[in-house]
């Protein structure tokens, strides 16, 4: 059983849909319900299992619910997260590892308008080259249009309504209480019913004695570019967000690398190294697949990606038996025992 976030119901249910007229699952595996869904943690059993993807305080709210708690139910959850970017100290303005950066920044800033789980917040610059990266990144950002996604000049599209609009125009507001602005697209001429956020890069001087920074995650196109002294303080300030689930690496070093590896595996779902010769095919930072567990720990949720047969896995009951040949075969033979 699915149950979409009321902004985005319509889509959830036209895909549903398509799955079933596809016939790709057998009838009544998949229900899809639409709506507030306030009862449906209360009829939870012991056999039951709950995934969820959404904002740290909801997944809190289902993580503490007394039928929840009851019920043993098998539960993961995917949490908001403040995923980072850390430039190695070996980067040089102009480079080719410098030139990926920007760009990835900016796939950040312009794919699905920023609203991606995985997506870049916070960038952790060398404070020698932290305000030329911001203002590689705005002069880029200043060349792609915004506007309707059917027009095919247009590279940045609106957020899914106009509620997540406002919701991300008060981050941003609140961001601004601790960086300034570096750099935004133009908005153009738009509704004011419409759900278009300003794209916007941010500059945290400061970001060691910040707490917001590390802490808002804004769902839709804004990063912010966060100088630092040193290696140790770039990986301190990747932990501040308390678990993450992707970080990207650009670097040349393969001592940066090795140490960012070993320090700040243990707060990320997901590490992706970017150098020279990864950054001729790579997947980018915000890629989503069934055979990466880029579900983060803490504040992420400490959940896992849930395609493939990962996904599979833990919505099913698994029992070790234990018995005789004899029993052994007659239940592989009769098709009741799998292994997975």
């Amino acid at each position: 059983m699915a149950k979409p976030a009321t902004a985005t119901a319509l889509l959830s249910y036209e895909m549903v849909r398509d799955v079933i007229a596809a016939k790709v699952l057998p009838i009544g595996a998949l229900s899809l319900i639409c709506g507030q869904g306030d009862a449906l943690l209360t009829g939870l059993g012991p056999m039951d299992s709950i995934a969820f993807t959404g904002s740290a305080s909801t997944g809190l709210m289902i993580r503490s619910h007394t039928d929840v708690l009851n019920s043993g139910a098998r539960i993961t959850i995917e949490a908001d997260s403040v995923n980072g970017t850390i430039i190695g100290a070996d980067v040089a303005i102009g480079s080719t590892v410098f030139d990926l950066a920007v760009r990835e920044v900016v796939k950040a800033l312009s794919v699905k308008a920023g609203q991606l789980c995985t997506n870049i917040r916070r960038v952790f610059v060398p404070k020698s080259i932290a305000q030329e990266f911001a203002d590689a990144v705005s002069a880029k950002l200043a060349t792609l249009s915004v506007g309707d996604p059917a027009d095919d000049s247009v590279r940045i599209g609106p957020l899914i309504n106009a509620a997540q609009r406002d919701e991300a125009n008060e981050k941003v507001d609140q961001l601004l209480t601790e960086c300034r602005e570096a750099g935004r697209a133009d908005l153009g001429d738009v509704s004011d019913k419409s759900g278009f956020v300003v794209p916007r890069v941010l500059v945290c001087n400061d970001p060691a004695n910040a707490r917001i920074v590390h802490e808002i995650e804004v769902f839709g196109p804004c990063v912010t570019v966060l100088a630092y002294d040193d290696l140790d303080q770039a990986i301190s300030l990747a932990t501040a967000a308390q678990g993450s689930l992707a970080l990207s690496v650009f670097s040349n070093d393969l001592g940066v690398q090795s140490k960012i590896a070993l320090s700040l595996a243990a707060w990320h779902g997901r590490i992706l190294f970017v150098d020279e010769e990864v950054g001729k095919n790579h997947t980018g930072h915000s890629i989503v697949m069934p055979q990466c567990v880029h579900g983060g720990p803490g504040r992420a949720g400490g959940g896992e990606e849930l395609g493939g047969l990962r996904g599979l896995r833990f919505h099913m009951q698994r029992t070790a038996i234990q018995g005789g040949s004899g029993l052994l075969d007659s239940l592989q033979v009769s098709g009741q025992l799998a292994c997975l």
